[in-house]
């Protein structure tokens, strides 16, 4: 092998060592993108779904409202049901 042969073989491994080296750098920078992204969708995830409790709650809390009317009312007109009866009964 030729002095000009060994020269370029060794630089061929050089560059061979600095590419690996490139790729390494970029393969850790893509990993950390990746990464931060999916950490940032699961904090939205999160908010979304507790923001989603706290709605639903005072959903329910409504509902629980509209429930004690509901009952509230059939009550009142039971009453004027029984009265009714009773003054159709006295006439």
């Amino acid at each position: 092998m030729s002095p000009a042969t060994r020269n370029l073989s060794g630089s061929l491994t050089g560059l061979r060592a600095k590419q690996s080296d490139v790729d390494t750098g970029l393969a850790s920078i893509w990993v950390a993108c990746i990464g931060g992204t999916f950490s940032l969708v699961a904090i939205v995830l999160q908010r979304f779904k507790a923001e989603n409790k706290r709605d639903h709650d005072t959903v329910m809390a409504m509902l629980r409202l509209m429930r004690r009317a509901q009952d509230r009312t059939e009550d009142k007109v039971d009453k004027v049901s029984d009265r009714l009866t009773e003054h159709i009964t006295k006439h």
